[in-house]
């Protein structure tokens, strides 16, 4: 029997609804769509991100806050789109992307590699996330 973990719940298949209160013991073998870790994203803001600035620092001269690095993976890596809403008399540029607060651990992952290999082509060799488990 199966059933699905939505936002920390257990939700049962129609499999078990179907046994009307018969006593069945669950167990979960992983998680789908576990959101990104702590642990990834120390590594993100911690190692890949500083990388990134320094790399640019080094080869350009130009020093960029974590905010712009971030800003410029979002829109480069993840492929967030500029548009233009319109807030009572005001207008603003609003890029939509998924934050990467709630990409799932795969997206997040994936994420990750495409800025390595983006960044390795011109140079700059991000450590592996492993280094941050031992």
């Amino acid at each position: 029997m199966k059933a699905k973990v939505v936002r920390g719940v257990i939700v049962p298949s129609k499999d078990i609804t179907a046994l009307n209160g018969t006593s069945v013991e669950v167990s979960i073998d992983k998680l789908i769509n576990e959101p990104r870790s702590i642990n990834q994203n120390s590594y993100y803001f911690g190692i890949v991100v500083p990388a990134i600035s320094a790399h640019i620092e080094e080869t350009e001269g130009i020093i960029y806050t974590k905010d712009e690095i971030h800003a410029f993976n979002q829109i480069k890596i993840a492929g967030a789109k500029p548009t233009i809403i319109s807030i009572g008399d005001q207008e603003v540029i609003h890029f939509k992307v998924k934050s990467t607060t709630v990409m799932t651990k795969k997206e997040f992952t994936t994420f990750v590699e495409i800025i390595r290999k983006y960044w390795a082509e011109r140079g700059l060799d991000i450590p592996d996330p492993s280094i941050m488990n031992g």
